[in-house]
């Protein structure tokens, strides 16, 4: 835990005049620049896009059964962060995750390798994956294809703080102010991140995210 070993200096630029309080953190120890937008992926080969899913009960619909790759929900990560946002949010319940259950997943020890079994064939669906990471695949070619759950789905903050002991003190203020600038803030959509200063622009083709992740900044 970065701020209880007192690993972290406050620091809270200028340029971050304006954005919300919930992407601050405590003493100003650390700033969320960015919020991590997760949605469910599929293999375009294996899936037709009239066949995708478009729902979280879609997701664990029994023809998933021994075709989806999921990292490992017990651990502290995107897919156990959003889950639990999908919890409180309202959007799946016990039940659902009894689904998840008796359609056996493939577990991965990450989303890189969820990810990779979907776009090598292995697996059809992974239910969460960063959209940054499926933009990426996209790019070099892997036959993906993605949905934005009708109910919501999670953006997960990216936070960033200063060491206390920073070798470079102030070319990390210099890097964290300009994370905040509207330049910035424009570049983060374009790698299929969304912005937390106000009026920061979205990533394209994506929907508001319907209910938030909480940041595990500092743990």
């Amino acid at each position: 835990n970065f701020m209880k070993q007192g690993w972290l200096q406050a620091f809270l630029p200028e340029t971050a005049r304006g954005v919300p309080a919930q992407y601050i953190g405590p003493d100003n120890l650390w700033i969320g620049y960015a919020k991590d937008p997760f949605v469910a992926i599929y293999n375009t080969n294996a899936v037709p896009a009239d066949k995708a899913p478009k729902s979280w009960q879609d997701l664990v619909d029994p023809a998933w059964r021994g075709k989806t790759a999921i990292s490992n929900p017990a651990g502290v990560n995107g897919v156990s962060q959003n889950l639990v946002a999908a919890l409180k949010g309202g959007v799946i319940d016990e039940a659902w995750l009894t689904k998840l259950a008796a359609n056996k997943p493939l577990i991965t020890p990450g989303a890189g390798a969820a990810l990779q079994m979907v776009a090598g064939g292995q697996a059809s669906l992974s239910p969460i994956i960063a959209y940054q990471q499926y933009l990426n695949a996209k790019k070099q070619g892997a036959p993906l294809g993605y949905v934005a759950p009708s109910e919501g789905y999670a953006a997960i903050p990216a936070p960033i703080g200063m060491l206390a002991k920073a070798p470079h003190p102030d070319t990390a203020k210099l890097l964290t102010a300009w994370l905040m600038t509207p330049e910035a803030q424009r570049l983060i959509a374009d790698t299929g991140q969304f912005g937390t200063m106000p009026g920061a622009p979205a990533p394209s083709g994506l929907p508001a995210a319907r209910f938030a992740a909480t940041s595990h900044a500092g743990t």
